[in-house]
């Protein structure tokens, strides 16, 4: 017997006559042989063949992808408007409505548009998580449909559409939808599905941020086995929170069991000691959460200078940054990232190498 969660996917196979069995029987258990195997990839290719043209090497071309089957994190097109009119009214997005139907919603844009100076709207969409898929009626992606996450989330969908009006104007509104709102099978399933589920270590990760440097979130601690495989991590999600705003910083697939973005620049948080980070991690029904609060937010501090060489006589190539050698490029300029999280009093910088006619006094600089 196999559970029930498998079902569903020998149901959908048998349906689509993938699957035929052997006397009537589908034997679930038992090893495939690699014709078998062959096999069952013709049946599919040939049941699906319509939807995908293929070069002489056999190969799917871009063109032959049909994107109204497809699910998308972002949805629509951003353009260069054709001209611009300054005394047209703007486009004034009001609101975005939204109608529930099975387990997704129809989201509509409400807008208003300066029809009378040739005002045509265009739409595109982002959300922190779920998915959105298109109406083939709605050109203009001014419908979309939206889809939830397979599991559970812990907050509301944040939903952001942007619009245009080809007349040089833009604008946006944001909805959310509280997760509640849909049906997860998936989290049921959770009993049927997974056989080993451990997280020794947890999600770790640095409690110092850094603007500008690459921030790293560690899931390696984290196995999720179905049937003795291993599944990985489907998901995950960064939030930064401070003082009860939200910043999104890494939302997609991990790199192995790795997370890593560059940190985004906010001079406003420069010393603040005060940060919460949040980190969801989904793999299959199962969910792993961490909430690291009291992080500190510092700059990334560099130098940046140049070295003015006479025409004649040794040239200085490089400058000595504290202890570290930096060269300089053909235009006699240095640029260097110093590796601190803190304030640098007193930082010396001085010439590698000196001359008679290209002598250099040594300076001392702050970086706060």
């Amino acid at each position: 017997m196999i559970t029930s969660y498998f079902v569903k996917y020998f149901k959908t196979a048998v349906h689509n006559e993938l699957l035929f069995g052997n006397n009537g029987k589908l034997l679930p258990k038992e090893k495939i042989s690699i014709t078998e195997a062959l096999l069952i990839l013709r049946r599919i290719k040939n049941k699906f063949h319509s939807n995908y043209s293929f070069t002489s090497s056999r190969y799917e071309t871009p063109e032959s992808l049909d994107l109204s089957s497809l699910y998308h994190k972002t949805i629509g097109f951003e353009y260069e408007p054709r001209y611009y009119k300054p005394n047209a009214t703007p486009i004034d997005i009001t609101s975005i409505s939204s109608t529930k139907k099975d387990n997704y919603y129809i989201l509509t844009v409400n807008s208003k548009l300066d029809t009378s100076n040739g005002a045509s709207g265009y739409y595109w969409w982002s959300t922190d998580k779920g998915y959105f898929k298109e109406v083939s009626s709605s050109s203009n992606y001014k419908t979309v449909h939206f889809y939830p996450m397979s599991t559970q989330p812990r907050d509301s969908y944040h939903i952001t559409v942007n619009g245009g009006d080809n007349l040089g104007y833009v604008d946006s509104a944001t909805k959310e939808i509280s997760a509640s709102k849909f049906s997860y099978p998936e989290d049921k399933s959770e009993n049927n599905v997974l056989d080993t589920v451990s997280s020794s270590g947890g999600i770790t990760f640095n409690t110092m941020l850094v603007a500008n440097k690459l921030f790293s979130i560690d899931l390696s601690s984290i196995f999720v086995k179905k049937s003795n495989i291993e599944l990985g991590i489907d998901q995950v999600t960064v939030t930064m929170i401070v003082n009860s705003k939200k910043y999104q910083l890494f939302h997609g697939t991990p790199n192995g069991k790795m997370a890593r973005f560059v940190m985004g620049d906010y001079p406003d948080l420069y010393g603040n000691n005060k940060i919460k980070l949040e980190v969801e991690a989904y793999s299959q029904a199962k969910k792993f959460f961490k909430e690291q609060s009291n992080m500190t937010y510092v700059p990334q501090f560099s130098v940046r200078g140049k070295v003015y060489n006479a025409v004649s006589g040794k040239k200085v190539t490089a400058v000595m940054v504290g202890g570290t050698r930096v060269a300089l490029d053909e235009n006699g300029e240095f640029y260097h990232i110093v590796e601190s999280t803190r304030e640098v009093n007193g930082l010396e910088i001085r010439t590698k190498e000196n001359s008679e006619q290209n002598h250099f006094d040594s300076v001392n600089v702050n970086l706060a």
